[in-house]
């Protein structure tokens, strides 16, 4: 008797109570009672279908690895995967364990030609329904946009109420932007004007949307969150769609900024004139400049240091000693209680940070033991990667594979020339998925470890700035100590601990003896 896993899957949360996945499940038990097949194992997740790398899905294959499992049982195709090369990708992966995928829709379960052929177009059709989805989406957004309606999501900006698209001014949260924008003009920074709305218990959105996570207390204002009414320019009526789009970069999928003339504009209620935005953007600079100029001491571990409150520790000069603390320690304790409140010269946290990073960080030998540590950890990875990039590989040989079968039966005329073509088309555009998918997967591949070759460059580099160590530049230890990400995180009143990038240079250092 053939042992069966089910697999069964939504896309979200909300779609697992709504369509519940128990009836997947069931149709599924009842297709393996039907077969004969032991069902040993039965896995359900609420997860994108565009997505490879899903959990429950990972443990099918784990399991499948073992050996044992000659079936994995989906109730229908888009539920294995809404992608035709995600499928080949599963079917190789399932394949090398001796695990065959079985549908309980549609006749696909034989290996003949025209079940091949359907389950092909099967696929296709999900694919192309899924990006129908996604650009009825992004149409009907679109169309909502250019009929005057905004976009809001959980909550609309501050000092304005949404309703059904229409934005209309909170008379009480516009007095608030208007000041906020009135404090800036009269010289206070957005920390001081974080201060002084707290100061007047002014709640922020945070308080009054249940849709908003508040990790501080009651009118505790954060200076990004006043940087961000300041910068908002929908409040001088001007409400703006399309502003971004997504695009992959090297294997990844990021944000970037779209021309303007692709943007779309929502005239709303303005609550700011533009003469007083434009001023409050040229004193937002201005202040940021100010804030560099006025650094008129070096501290070499500025933006480095953090409290355990979290706080970002500040850089503090007070009767000729330079020092880091937390901002807690002596104001705007409102904006998050803290125990630590610590406090430490700069020249003692600054020499034992630069002596820790000299000392191991730049020495050969610990970072050809971090290396290969890094190497070690990340293997369990990497192999999941490299089964993957195997399975892709196998995938594009026997798509390959089957389109040369097709030439074949068109020149002996074993079927039409329009399935044929049908079917060559089908197979050309997985093809070209897949080799995207490759070319991705190695990506992830060459970035995912520290190789021998880059171990030893690096190596030779850490040598050469170790020879000029002494001669070395503020600016230059300074730049290293960007570079290598150095980060000091405060563990307790005396001790702090360092991290940095690969390889990972982590260790405590104890500033009780120094003090």
């Amino acid at each position: 008797m053939k042992q069966a896993i089910i697999y069964a899957r939504v896309s979200t949360e909300e779609q697992a109570k709504k369509y519940s996945l128990s009836s997947q499940v069931e149709e599924c038990r009842k297709y393996a009672l039907e077969q004969g097949y032991t069902v040993i194992a039965e896995r359900e997740e609420a997860y994108s279908g565009e997505v490879l790398d899903r959990p429950k899905l990972l443990e099918v294959f784990d399991i499948c690895k073992n050996g044992g499992v000659d079936v994995l049982i989906v109730y229908d195709i888009d539920r294995l995967s809404r992608n035709t090369a995600h499928h080949a990708i599963i079917e190789m992966q399932l394949e090398k364990s001796g695990t065959e995928v079985e549908y309980v829709l549609g006749d696909y379960n034989n290996k003949s030609p025209e079940a091949n052929l359907s389950r092909s177009i099967k696929q296709a059709i999900s694919e192309y329904e899924n990006m129908q989805r996604r650009e009825r989406i992004v149409r009907g957004r679109s169309t909502k946009v250019k009929s005057g309606k905004v976009i809001t999501g959980a909550r609309s900006p501050y000092g304005y109420d949404s309703c059904n698209g229409v934005l209309t001014i909170n008379s009480e949260e516009a007095i608030v932007v208007r000041k906020i924008y009135q404090w800036l003009s009269e010289g206070d920074s957005t920390k001081v004007i974080a201060r002084k709305l707290h100061e007047q218990g002014i709640p922020s959105r945070a308080d009054k949307v249940n849709a908003v996570v508040k990790q501080n207390g009651y009118s505790v204002w954060h200076p990004s969150s006043v940087r961000k009414v300041l910068k908002n320019r929908t409040y001088t009526g001007t409400w703006y769609f399309n502003k971004t789009k997504l695009i992959k970069v090297s294997g990844k999928t990021v944000q970037a900024k779209r021309p303007e003339s692709e943007w779309l504009l929502v005239n709303v209620p303005q609550i700011i004139d533009e003469p007083t935005f434009n001023q409050a953007q040229k004193l937002l600079a201005e202040n940021q400049i100010k804030s560099k100029r006025n650094t008129k001491r070096e501290y070499l571990l500025r933006g480095m240091v953090f409290c355990t409150c979290g706080l970002k520790c500040e850089c503090n000069y007070r009767k000729s000693l330079l020092s880091y603390r937390c901002p807690s320690k002596h104001v705007d304790t409102w904006t998050r209680p803290c125990e630590i409140k610590f406090y430490i010269r700069a020249s003692v946290l600054e020499d034992l940070v630069w002596n820790a990073v000299v000392n191991l960080l730049l020495n050969p030998d610990y970072l050809k033991i971090e290396a290969e540590k890094q190497r070690q950890k990340a293997e369990s990875g990497l192999t999941a990667i490299r089964s993957q990039l195997e399975a892709v590989e196998s995938a594009i040989s026997d798509t390959q594979r089957k389109i040369g079968i097709l030439l074949d039966q068109l020149l002996d005329d074993d079927f039409p020339r329009s399935i044929v073509d049908e079917r060559k088309k089908l197979l050309t555009h997985k093809l070209k998925q897949l080799e995207s998918e490759k070319t991705q997967l190695q990506f992830s591949l060459s970035e995912g470890v520290i190789t021998p070759a880059q171990e030893k460059t690096l190596i030779l580099l850490t040598e050469k700035v170790k020879k000029g160590i002494d001669k070395i530049t503020f600016e230059h230890k300074h730049k290293l100590l960007e570079m290598l990400r150095v980060r000091v995180d405060v563990c307790s009143k005396h001790r702090v601990r360092i991290t940095g990038i690969l390889p990972m240079f982590e260790g405590e250092i104890d500033t009780f003896e120094a003090l």
